[in-house]
This record gives C-alpha cells, sequence and structure tokens, in this order.
C-alpha cells in the first residue's frame, strides 16, 4: 500500500511539473553542485553533470558533509573512507575533475538560528568565490531532511553575501518522496524546470551504482539502505530544479 502511495505521489509531481514547469535550457555557463552528502549530487544531478561535461563546461561538486552517520554500528571513519571513495569515483564517472569535502557533520549541517551558522556560510562563499561559477545548484528547500534543508539555507546566505549575479536552482532529491501531498501546491512550479537526460541516463544509472554497489561486509551500502520507491523515481530520464531568487 505505501508503494502505490508513494507511485500515486510521484505521478502528481510529474503532471505538475508537465502541466505548469518550463523545459531547462542547456548553455556554456560553469555550475557549482552543492550537496550535503555523497550521491545527493549524483541522484539530483547527474544527467546535467553529464551534459555539461559534454559540452566542455567546467563543473565542480562541493560535499558539505561526508555522509557518516548513514550505518549504525559502523564506525564514522570507515563510513567516510567508503563514501568518500564512492563520491569520487561517481565523479570520474560523469568527467567531473573538481570535488571539495567541508566536513561539516552528517546531520548537524547548522541552520540559521546555529552558532555555526555564519562560520559556515563564510566557508561557502569563499569557495564559491574561488571556484566563480555562473550557476549554483543546491537541494531543495522542501525535502524534508535537516541537512537537505540547511544546505538551501547555507547556499542562499553564501551567495546574499558575495551580491553577485549567480544564477540559484534548488534540485529534488527527497522530494520526490517526502512532499506531502498537501505540500505540492506550495511548490513554486511557475519556477521550475525539467531537464531531458535520456542521452546520458546510462552514465547516471553507473554513478549512482558507484553508491548502491559500495556495501558493508553486512550487504547493506554505505550510503544506507534506500526505499524502492525512493530509488525508482531516478528511473524518470528528467531532472528538476527551481530557480530562486535570492537577492
Amino acid at each position: 500500500m505505501k508503494d502505490i502511495f508513494q507511485l500515486f505521489r510521484q505521478q502528481i509531481l510529474r503532471f505538475f511539473i508537465w502541466s505548469r514547469s518550463s523545459k531547462y535550457i542547456m548553455c556554456d555557463k560553469n555550475i557549482l553542485i552543492i550537496a550535503p552528502h555523497p550521491d545527493d549530487e549524483t541522484f539530483g544531478c547527474a544527467g546535467l553533470i553529464a551534459l555539461k561535461v559534454k559540452q566542455n563546461v567546467k563543473v565542480s561538486v562541493v560535499f558539505l558533509t561526508n555522509g557518516e552517520k548513514s550505518l549504525q554500528n559502523v564506525s564514522t571513519e570507515e563510513i567516510m573512507l567508503h563514501r568518500q571513495n564512492s563520491a569520487r569515483a561517481a565523479a570520474e564517472m560523469l568527467g567531473v575533475r573538481d570535488i571539495y569535502f567541508m566536513n561539516l557533520a552528517d546531520g548537524a549541517i547548522p541552520h540559521p538560528e546555529a552558532p555555526s551558522f555564519t562560520q559556515a556560510v563564510d566557508k561557502i562563499a569563499d569557495l564559491i568565490e574561488t571556484i566563480a561559477p555562473s550557476e549554483v545548484f543546491c537541494t531543495h528547500i522542501a525535502e524534508g531532511w535537516s541537512d537537505h534543508t540547511a544546505a538551501a539555507e547555507l547556499t542562499i546566505a553564501a551567495l546574499k553575501k558575495l551580491d553577485r549575479s549567480i544564477s540559484l536552482y534548488m534540485y529534488w532529491v527527497w522530494v520526490w518522496f517526502s512532499v506531502p501531498l498537501k505540500g505540492i501546491r506550495a511548490l513554486d512550479f511557475s519556477q521550475t524546470y525539467y531537464l531531458d537526460v535520456l542521452d546520458v541516463m546510462q552514465q547516471k544509472k553507473s554513478a549512482i551504482h558507484c553508491y548502491l554497489n559500495a556495501l558493508h561486509v553486512s550487504g547493506v551500502p554505505y550510503c544506507g539502505r534506500l526505499p524502492k520507491m525512493f530509488l525508482k523515481a531516478f528511473e524518470w530520464p528528467y531532472e528538476v530544479f527551481e530557480k530562486v531568487e535570492y537577492r
């Protein structure tokens, strides 16, 4: 029954995308992907990344945490090592050379009320300044997971601090699985864009398997046991981004 509900949610979201959003137009602008954990960049943006790399456009990826709290009863050092290795393997699969690890605490990316928020904003702003992208992509603020929401809050604050002409998009990862039906209408589909990634779907699947095939001795992926219906959402050959006006 839960699977049927999840399929229904995904179909409703797709209906709103097709009926109310616009096609994302590829361009030659450099991009930065900000991911709360290793694998978010791949689920949400692997197609975009692969298409940009095909255009010889610079793509950089920043991982805010190492995802070291994904498994219980396994040392954080072991998880961190394997998740970083998976991130490097996925980046290589997609053709990305520039990746960065910020080493924030998994499950504790600071929100605006946290004392460490300003320090984290400064670090992200410095990194954005160094990379100098024209477009930045972060997880959607309505994802439902604390780290994903915090990643959006940090990114917006960092861009406001820089006061540069940089476009911001929020990409979907857990929106597909976690946004309640009553919350769907609150999403701004007028500023939402979909990208056809059919031509690079095999690359995206291979990058996803860099994470799913990195197994602990128990047989569970180091990225955690992800729900079947969550994974099914990424069989759809489109990626979804919402453009955000943050100034």
